[in-house]
């Protein structure tokens, strides 16, 4: 199992609670966590210590254009306990973390958000162009 994890959730007690549980994890840190490097890795990533917990850390920037031109970028720093980079490749879990991101919160066919993200979660492909009523 793959534990996938919002920044606020990149606590070291916490990764290691994960951890213990078998689960693998990829957990996106907060902007100001800088953990120490312990070996540079041919993929980018490089290899660290939490407290005793053995992890890779990916740095990426991730650009999307919009459907209007528009560009934005975001700045992603993934910690993960999938250490081996020949076998998870760190350019596969940075898709991996933003395909998840962009698909967490349902949306309609013209990008505007669901507020009401259970009922249209639920809705199947035909029915994506009606309201589902509370929306």
């Amino acid at each position: 199992m793959l534990v996938l994890l919002d920044r606020g959730f990149d606590g070291n007690a916490f990764l290691a609670e994960v951890h213990a549980t078998g689960a693998a994890l990829l957990a996106r840190a907060k902007p100001t966590r800088n953990p120490g490097v312990l070996t540079h890795l041919p993929d980018g990533s490089c290899l660290s210590d939490l407290d005793g917990l053995d992890v890779r850390i990916i740095e990426a920037e991730v650009a999307m254009t919009g459907a209007d031109g528009s560009r934005t970028a975001d700045q992603y720093r993934l910690i993960t306990t999938l250490t081996d980079h020949n076998r998870y490749p760190a350019l596969t879990l940075i898709r991996l973390y933003h395909e998840r991101r962009e698909t967490r919160r349902p949306a309609w066919p013209c990008g505007k958000p669901c507020p009401a993200a259970t009922c249209c979660a639920q809705l199947t492909e035909p029915d994506w162009n009606r309201n589902c009523g509370r929306c």
